[in-house]
């Protein structure tokens, strides 16, 4: 058993895991070699409904369906290259209709993007600003917690939720892509993979990151102390007990009580105007 296909494996069961626990419950899958780590760990969950889909433009709108009907975030999964730009049409109508939906690419890995080879493109914000929130997965490797993967995943069905719209991840995998799940005795597991099979998730299953609900409206002490400062009558005691200072005017009246004209702005210019008059010797209307 090769090592980086056995990480692919408990890399994909990681994240289509964390999205059942997230509430996803169906997905569409499109047949393709790259996404294979993403569609075993999807036809293995026993709480997630997978249609195989062999069109990606077909599987991207029976998912919006689903999801529009369901209210809640289905997901969509399909090989990397050109089939991943066959869901455009499919994010475009959940970005316009208000529908969530997480769609799941796969890619290659860095080293082999930019190399000319068929039917690659650049995956990494392929659907625009029709995407709510994209984010470009690295592949797996032993340095990288699986609280990475989790919280991705989680912000992922978040951002979805909350705005009603289609997000993407973007899965990079390395070849050899998959491997068969092992027997009891089976290859041992190094800490980080041991922990990408579930050490670090709630056992109760629960998401790895819990969000508080945003409040619908703004609670009624919030609002009548909004209300107040806009009239201007917020105190911390009667009224009469605040010492008020005299208006400005009778602070600086004169001997008859009354206040010294204000200067104005147009005081001042007036007052240029005729210095400037005076010296060339043209009348000035006043």
């Amino acid at each position: 058993m090769q090592r980086p296909a056995m990480r692919n494996r408990l890399w994909g069961e990681l994240i289509i895991d964390e999205l059942t626990r997230c509430g996803c419950r169906a997905a569409w899958v499109c047949p393709g070699a790259r996404s294979a780590p993403l569609a075993a760990a999807a036809a293995r969950s026993p709480q997630l409904t997978v249609s195989v889909c062999l069109d990606e433009r077909a599987a991207g709108y029976q998912a919006v369906n689903a999801a529009r009907a369901a209210g809640w975030p289905a997901a969509v999964i399909c090989t990397s290259g050109t089939a991943a730009a066959n869901l455009l049409p499919a994010v475009v109508e959940a970005a316009m209709s208000g529908v969530p939906l997480v769609v799941l690419t796969a890619d290659r890995p860095p080293e082999l993007r930019d190399t000319g080879a068929n039917q690659t493109i650049d995956q990494p914000g392929l659907f625009g600003r029709a995407a709510a929130w994209r984010f470009d997965l690295p592949p797996p490797d032993a340095r990288i917690a699986p609280a990475a993967v989790l919280t991705t995943v989680d912000q992922a069905v978040h951002r979805a939720r909350s705005a009603a719209a289609p997000v993407h991840l973007n899965c990079m995998f390395a070849e050899p892509l998959l491997d068969d799940p092992p027997p009891d005795g089976g290859q041992e597991r190094t800490g980080s993979e041991e922990r990408w099979a579930g050490g670090d998730r709630p056992p109760d299953g629960r998401p790895y990151t819990a969000y508080a609900p945003a409040p619908a409206e703004p609670p009624p002490e919030a609002v009548a102390a909004t209300a107040a400062a806009v009239r201007g009558g917020i105190s911390s005691g009667p009224r009469d007990a605040v010492p008020r200072r005299p208006p400005r005017a009778a602070r600086h009246a004169g001997d008859h009580g009354r206040a010294p004209p204000r200067a104005t702005g147009c005081d001042g210019v007036a007052a240029a105007g005729r210095r400037a008059s005076a010296a060339l010797a043209l009348p000035m209307p006043n």
